[in-house]
């Protein structure tokens, strides 16, 4: 069913009226609709910030992303993309490692202009949510460490690039290749964060970062060592994330796996 808040000019726009039938997408952040079009291509059509509309934009502009089919007053229409979502066993497989190495590289490669992304910022709005008593004393560490590690990267001064800062969750095999879809926390940030959170979020394995750094190609401030720290960094956030998330038994029980994995890590970085 459409929703009521779609306005008029996108229906018109995309040919999403008559004859058109909308089926609602689960597990797409702020709600998704697929819309089977009477006369055209099935489309996605979604709720999307001014900043999401730029990088799907600017992802279709590079070829890695779905292409834009109209956006308006919050909305944003883009081509469904037939494929299959990668699972992290499936990403880590040494073709895929470096199809997405370069798919990023052209991710970044765009001139589009995004507002920039700290991961620090999220670490301390989610320290400050939480009870810290209640959390294993040296995750407490960890965060601090962290800061430290994130603010000489930082410091480094490397250009921020546009970046999806999703990616694990959102690579679509495609017969045209893979591609990324649902820019919801795109921003700008530095190349190697990116990269760290995908070694992070799709649990790959030392040998992954020279296969991901190698495929990606030279660039400022993107060697083995700052993905690994970023990836670190990334690991340390996120099991933040998990613990202010922990309400019931199951996120607990995620949280828990979350810190066990960050125990074991092997990305944290050494003096």
């Amino acid at each position: 069913m459409k929703p009521p808040e779609v306005p008029p000019e996108l229906i018109d726009a995309a040919g999403l009226g008559v004859g058109a039938t909308w089926s609602w997408l689960a597990g797409l952040g702020g709600g998704a609709w697929r819309v089977e079009r009477a006369h055209a291509p099935d489309v996605v059509v979604r709720p999307a910030t001014d900043v999401e509309q730029r990088a799907a934009g600017a992802a279709a502009d590079v070829g890695v992303g779905p292409t834009v089919v109209a956006m308006a007053d919050g909305w944003l229409v883009v081509e469904y993309l037939r494929g299959a979502h990668l699972t992290t066993l499936e990403l880590s497989r040494p073709p895929i490692v470096s199809e997405l190495a370069r798919v990023l590289r052209r991710m970044h490669s765009s001139d589009v202009h995004l507002p920039e992304v700290e991961l620090a910022g999220a670490r301390h709005r989610y320290l400050e949510q939480l009870d810290t008593s209640s959390l294993p004393g040296s995750l407490l560490s960890f965060a601090a460490e962290a800061d430290e590690v994130e603010r000489r990267l930082v410091s480094d001064g490397v250009t921020p690039v546009p970046a999806h800062l999703d990616v694990a969750a959102n690579v679509l095999a495609t017969p045209s290749g893979l591609r990324l879809i649902d820019c919801e926390y795109a921003g700008a940030a530095e190349p190697a964060r990116e990269l760290g959170q995908v070694i992070w979020e799709a649990q790959m394995d030392p040998t992954n970062v020279e296969r991901l750094v190698s495929a990606y190609g030279p660039r400022e401030g993107v060697s083995e060592r700052s993905t690994r720290e970023w990836a670190w960094i990334t690991g340390v956030t996120w099991t933040l994330w998990a613990f202010c998330r922990a309400g019931d038994h199951s996120t607990r029980c995620y949280a828990r796996r979350s810190w066990e994995q960050m125990n074991t890590f092997w990305a944290r970085p050494t003096p």
